[in-house]
Formats: C-alpha cells, sequence, structure tokens
C-alpha cells in the first residue's frame, strides 16, 4: 500500500526541491518524444533513462503526430469520432507508460493539454473539430474548422471554454470527460506530477480550471491501493463520474453554445474541495499528487 505521504510533492524541509516515498529527491531526465507514452519502444526508452540513473520524464497527452492514436473511439466506416466513447488504443497506451514509469520508480509529468494538437495541420484530424465527430456542429460548438494561425495566437475558442472565460458547456463536457478518463488512471499512481498546459501563453484562468478540477478529484486524501510493482491483478481506481451536469444535444435552433455551469464543485457527486488557492501562486495539495504553478 502506498500512502499519500510517499507520493512525489515538494520537499517539506526545502519546497526548491522534490520528495518521493519520504526522502528529498532531484529530477534529472530526458526523452526522445514530448507525447513519450505513444511511442512503440518505450520500454526500451526508460530502460536507458534508468540504467543512466535518470528517474524524470515528461510527457503530453499529444495526438498530433504520424502514428499516434486519439482519445476517442473513431467509427471504421464514417471516420467520424465519438467523443462519448473512449479510445480503446490511446488509453491502453497511457496505461501501459503509467506501469512502466512505476516500475523503475521513474517520476513522469502529465500535460493535460497541448495547444498545437488544436491548429493548424494537427486541427484538421483533431476529434474535437467539429467536421471530425458527431457530436456538435460548428454553430453549437462555437469552434472554428480551420485554425491557419500559431496557437500562440490564440484563435482557438477551445481553450475559453471554462466557466470563468466563455462557459460554453458544449465543449467543457467532453473535456471533462477526457480528463476523467486520465485521472481514473494516473491518480492511484504516486510518481506522477500533473501539468495543466504545455508551453501556453492562454488565460490562467484556463489553467486554474483544471488544477482545482483535479484538486477536487483527490480531495479528501487518500491511500491509493493499486498494486504499482508486483505481480498480479491490480485494483482500479475508484470511479470519478465528473461530467458536467447538462447534456447537450443536437439541434439546428441551438445557439452557438450552451452557457450553462460547470464548474468543478458542479460536476458529478466529488466532496468539497478545500479552499481555492489564490492566483499566481505555487500551490501543492494534500494529497501530494499535485504540483501546479499559476
Amino acid at each position: 500500500i502506498m500512502t499519500n505521504a510517499d507520493r512525489i510533492q515538494p520537499y517539506a524541509q526545502n519546497p526548491f526541491y522534490w520528495q518521493y516515498k519520504g526522502v528529498p529527491v532531484l529530477l534529472l531526465g530526458g526523452s526522445v518524444e514530448d507525447n513519450l507514452f505513444q511511442i512503440a519502444d518505450i520500454e526500451a526508452h526508460l530502460d536507458l533513462l534508468h540504467s543512466i540513473g535518470g528517474n524524470y520524464v515528461r510527457c503530453t497527452m499529444s495526438s498530433r503526430d504520424e502514428g499516434d492514436a486519439w482519445p476517442f473511439a473513431r467509427d471504421a466506416n464514417t471516420g467520424l469520432y465519438n467523443l462519448e466513447a473512449p479510445g480503446e488504443e490511446y488509453w491502453t497506451r497511457f496505461e501501459r507508460f503509467l506501469k512502466l514509469c512505476a516500475a523503475r520508480d521513474i517520476v513522469l509529468q502529465i500535460e493535460l493539454w497541448d495547444r498545437f494538437d488544436f491548429a493548424r495541420e494537427p486541427w484538421q484530424d483533431n476529434p474535437y473539430n467539429p467536421k471530425n465527430n458527431t457530436n456538435y456542429s460548428l454553430e453549437e460548438s462555437g469552434l472554428k474548422e480551420a485554425i491557419n494561425s500559431h496557437p500562440g495566437a490564440k484563435e482557438s475558442a477551445f481553450f475559453r471554454s471554462v466557466p470563468a472565460l466563455e462557459n460554453n458547456e458544449v465543449i467543457l463536457r467532453y473535456q471533462c470527460a477526457q480528463i476523467d478518463e486520465l485521472l481514473k488512471r494516473a491518480l492511484p499512481y504516486p510518481n506522477v506530477l500533473y501539468c495543466m498546459d504545455n508551453e501556453t501563453n492562454e488565460s490562467p484562468e484556463w489553467g486554474k480550471y483544471w488544477a482545482l478540477y483535479i484538486k477536487a478529484a483527490v480531495w479528501p486524501p487518500r491511500v491509493s491501493t493499486a498494486r504499482i510493482r508486483g505481480s498480479g491483478s491490480e485494483q482500479s481506481p475508484r470511479p470519478i463520474s465528473a461530467r458536467c451536469a447538462t447534456s447537450p444535444t443536437r439541434s439546428t435552433s441551438s445557439p452557438a453554445h450552451r452557457t450553462t455551469t460547470c464548474s468543478p464543485s458542479a460536476v458529478g457527486t466529488r466532496p468539497t474541495a478545500p479552499p481555492t488557492p489564490a492566483s499566481n501562486t505555487r500551490c501543492s495539495f494534500p494529497t501530494g499528487a499535485i504540483y501546479c504553478s499559476m
């Protein structure tokens, strides 16, 4: 059994360093790809890192390279994605990556969202693009079919869906569902750090929403009972059930996007979270599972 005290967290005696399994640790590492869980030879790559003393990797949850899987299921006949159905291959790769890192005591930093998947050529293949899914239209979602500018131009409404910005629940409910799928796999592991974005210049409200969303998922602190290193069956993490309360339906008469409330405290049946941290401050959460920099 792995207790919360054993999780990766800021070192109690000096927060400029990390603490893992109760002792201070300096994280050192490197990798050949940013979305490391997607590469074919991941086990050999982690073995190499471990053999030379490395103990850290960064991993974006990106899908924009050739051969990558996306997080939603795709209909083989129509070629369209269903944002209600998780993509089996994507999450299988992620689960394997989690297990391989834990077995080698490698700390992995997950980056939930990568803006480069939501503009230019990658956006044309992205399941969230209205032309690529069966769940909403351009008008309903408020998303553009083509975004030719650099992500730094902040043209995509995808990163303004949270309540403090545009409160676009049509998109947000599927974003919540994707993060739920990630958390139910990652939270039992003690060696995971959660970064909200990769190289972003979006509003701090976007990152703040997801930091608090994860915080709500792990509050109150609990002990992980997953078998991480040994053989045998593994216990599945507790379901998060964090779907947004309103389920939009496609309609030609609907507004550009609905504006129903969907906040971390309103979704699912999660326990009440502790007080919200002030903006623009670093925070570590009681479980030690999350460290955010706003």
